[in-house]
């Protein structure tokens, strides 16, 4: 009887981790916001391949799905894949979509519990000890607002450290006469840079270097014989897979495998002469928005400082890898968006968690002293030290518009639930289904649509996507939505002549417009008015206004956007 109830207590044990998972899941759907809709990445590079895989699946055309994830260059396919598998299902939709995020962040908290016990394991604490460690992990995971805004959208970021966190885990239970595992853990990093290749660049330097510590270990204890085997079925998983999509990527050939290279070439050398984003701005970031407030940044510091002693041990020397090479590149590389902070932190919040049960454990009056550490660093304070950093290192305005405007944007960083704005870049959900009732309304199901202005904030996937929602032809999707529907998305004016835009316009039966051309009226996209005035002046004729929808301005100004369709003359 004593050991059957010691063994339901350890099994509701392991469940308590998941359960409060779910709990979090629970309340996020019943909180999370709904006041913007796709933007331009989603929709682009994840929703766009996801629906069209889930069309062509549920119609049975596996030939179809596969090239629509073949189409996943500039980021990978399992993301989408997973999008795609689940609304093959559900069917095309944006809150199946958005689920998923949530769910695989709550998939990421019970994983960042599992790997902070197992790198405790390692790294030779206590059985107690670790078992506080791995509920801070898991607190800190859910108490981060930055975590919790992108687990409702469909950026590549909470997938990825959903990745990591597991890959993480296959990496630590590996061991010396376990091949399978072996092969698993490398399997397990392919699914990481095959979600987003930046991500598993850096997670790879990570691994490199715990894998080039092992080695040498095992050297200086005489028992690196097994070491070059062990590293090639590490590599395995992800050679096979590299080779196939860069090389050899079937069903496709050569040509599609040129496409894949180039892109991911692209890829690595974009975005190298951005202007750097100011410390001060990274830091405010890292401190009121990676994290709930300031000082639980402050507090992940001293966990990750208190871990140093344990750092040349197994378990807490991979998550030092793994936490502080990522955090290293991203504070130091020209291109910074707050979103690229969410993989890797779970990673740091694991060993900040280490070291804080560590130093909590080596004394009596650091015992004592850690419940009121932990109090003074959570107690609410209204957002006064987030407004605190932000003077401190130069980022709040002495007044005005300005002022109002950061204080909000302190505000929206620190909300973990009602209220929070989902960081998509999208449109106000109003805005965008009246400009998608009124296209739906003017264009028939099958028409060959295009756009002549699109803007950053209405994807030419997400007009696809709300055509098809408003019963637009699945045939025309398919065919359509991949394309392209406009002269140029970039603000440079690609000087066609009007032979050029006669051509481009015969390819479409109705071509939508709005004024301003771009409905941010962004001022270096400005030349499109004189291609709509072109357009007419070839014999198309415009409509009367579709429709007038207000653009709300970051600093609360409106304006006014008109949308018209346009059509040859009969």
């Amino acid at each position: 009887m004593n050991g059957a109830s010691e063994d339901s207590r350890a099994q509701g044990a392991r469940a308590l981790p998941w359960v409060a998972a779910a709990a979090w899941v629970c309340w996020q759907l019943m909180a999370g916001a709904e006041d913007v809709t796709w933007g331009w990445d989603e929709s682009q590079h994840a929703e766009l391949p996801a629906a069209r895989m889930a069309l062509y699946l549920r119609a049975g055309e596996l030939g179809g799905a596969m090239d629509a994830l073949h189409s996943c260059t500039q980021y990978p396919f399992v993301w989408p894949t997973l999008l795609g598998v689940v609304q093959a299902l559900t069917g095309p939709s944006e809150a199946a979509a958005r689920l998923m995020g949530v769910l695989l962040w709550g998939l990421t908290m019970g994983g960042a519990h599992k790997l902070t016990i197992a790198a405790g394991a390692r790294a030779g604490l206590e059985e107690r000890a670790r078992g506080w460690a791995a509920w801070g992990a898991l607190a800190l995971s859910a108490a981060s607002p930055l975590a919790s805004a992108y687990a409702g959208t469909l950026f590549h970021a909470v997938p990825t450290a959903c990745a990591v966190v597991w890959a993480l885990i296959a990496w630590l239970r590996r061991g010396p006469g376990l091949p399978p595992r072996d092969l698993l853990a490398g399997f397990a990093f392919a699914l990481v840079f095959f979600t987003k290749f930046n991500y598993g660049l850096l997670l790879g330097a990570a691994l490199a270097s715990d894998l080039l510590f092992e080695w040498i270990r095992e050297a200086r204890a005489g028992a690196a014989g097994a070491m070059p085997g062990r590293a090639a079925r590490l590599a395995a998983a992800p050679l096979a897979l590299c080779a196939w999509w860069f090389f050899l990527p079937l069903p496709g050939g050569a040509e599609l495998a040129t496409v894949h290279r180039e892109a991911f070439l692209g890829f690595l050398s974009g975005n190298l002469e951005t202007t750097y984003l100011s410390p001060a701005r990274r830091l405010v970031e890292w401190g009121a928005g990676l994290h709930l407030q300031p000082r639980l940044l402050l507090l992940v510091l001293f966990g990750v400082a208190c871990s140093t002693r344990s750092l040349g041990k197994p378990g807490a020397r991979l998550l030092g890898v793994a936490a502080l090479i990522p955090a290293a590149i991203l504070w130091s590389h020209p291109f910074h968006l707050d979103r690229f902070l969410v993989p890797f932190a779970p990673a740091l919040w694991c060993l900040a968690a280490l070291g804080l049960a560590s130093w909590a454990s080596s004394s009596a009056r650091a015992g004592r002293a850690i419940p009121w550490v932990l109090l003074a660093c959570v107690i609410p304070l209204g957002g006064a030290d987030s407004r605190a950093l932000a003077g401190a290192v130069g980022l709040m305005p002495a007044a005005g518009p300005e002022r109002v405007y950061v204080e909000g944007e302190l505000e929206r960083l620190g909300r973990l639930g009602a209220g929070r704005r989902r960081p998509t870049a999208g449109l106000a959900t109003e805005t965008v289904s009246g400009i998608l009732d009124a296209c739906a309304a003017e264009a028939q199901p099958d028409e060959r649509v295009g756009w002549l202005g699109v803007s950053s904030e209405l994807s030419p996937a997400a007009l696809h996507l709300g055509l098809l929602e408003r019963g637009g032809e699945r045939e025309r999707f398919l065919r359509d939505a991949h394309r392209a529907l406009d002269i140029t998305f970039e603000g440079v004016d690609p000087g066609w002549t009007d032979e050029a835009l006669a051509a481009w316009a015969q390819d479409f039966d109705v071509l939508f417009m709005t004024d301003p051309p771009d409905l941010g009226a962004r001022p270096a996209r400005a030349f499109m008015r004189g291609y709509q005035e072109r357009l007419l002046a070839l014999g198309w004729s415009a409509s009367e206004v579709l429709g007038t929808y207000e653009w709300q301005t970051p600093f609360g100004a409106t304006r006014a956007v008109n949308l018209y369709a346009c059509r040859p003359t009969p």
